[in-house]
């Protein structure tokens, strides 16, 4: 049994260590702040600033999980950032595209209360579905996001990231609680994590500067 290393990182921008990503992330409460040149809160503001937040949030808790060995923490916060990558994705192309002010609002206000409940009366996209449009700028995201999925729900991948080989006589050790990351990961979800966090800084850049720019 040779456990081997989950993630791949295709290094557009190199985050080598969660110091980086920490940089990166003290960045996230100036561009807030940018939303709200005034005291009034408008509903483009509280989509981007929830966002944002969430953004923040998930990015802090990679960095504890990377800092502290925890790989599975690890994978599901870097999870719910792809996620929070495409549907900030989907929200820029979206507003960017509304041939006018009226379908703008009502894009903005789907986004801000869409919901998979039943009955909803905004629908929320569905997730892969904005992973996949991402995907055609971001090639690897699709695949890195299916990798980390084996990670973080309970199947084999999951299973046996509790031991690793030992080298000696072909065999494998285990411990409970396992912490530790294997091969190239830690490496590849530092990456990842800032990366992340970077591109959807720059999505809710760009759709501030659009809502800024059309008034």
């Amino acid at each position: 049994l040779r456990p081997k290393a989950v993630w791949n990182s295709h290094m557009d921008l190199p985050f080598l260590s969660t110091a980086d990503i920490r940089a990166e992330l003290n960045k996230i409460p100036p561009l807030a702040m940018a939303l709200m040149p005034t005291e009034l809160v408008y509903l483009h503001t509280l989509l981007i600033w929830g966002l944002l937040n969430r953004t923040y949030e998930i990015t802090e808790s990679a960095i504890w999980a990377i800092d502290n060995d925890r790989p599975l923490s690890a994978a599901a916060m870097l999870r719910a950032l792809m996620e929070t990558f495409g549907l900030a994705y989907h929200a820029c192309h979206q507003l960017s595209t509304a041939p006018d002010q009226e379908e703008l609002e009502k894009r903005i206000r789907a986004l801000l209360l869409g919901s998979r409940a039943s009955g909803a009366t905004f629908s929320t996209p569905n997730i892969l579905t904005c992973i996949d449009k991402a995907s055609k700028v971001f090639p690897e995201l699709r695949r890195n996001y299916d990798e980390l999925c084996e990670v973080v729900h309970p199947n084999s991948r999951s299973h046996f990231y509790s031991g690793k080989a030992t080298g000696e006589n072909r065999t494998v050790q285990f411990r409970l609680p396992f912490y530790e990351f294997k091969g190239d990961d830690k490496k590849n979800v530092t990456n990842q994590v800032g990366e992340c966090c970077h591109h959807i800084q720059a999505l809710c850049a760009e759709m501030i500067a659009n809502l800024q720019q059309n008034g």
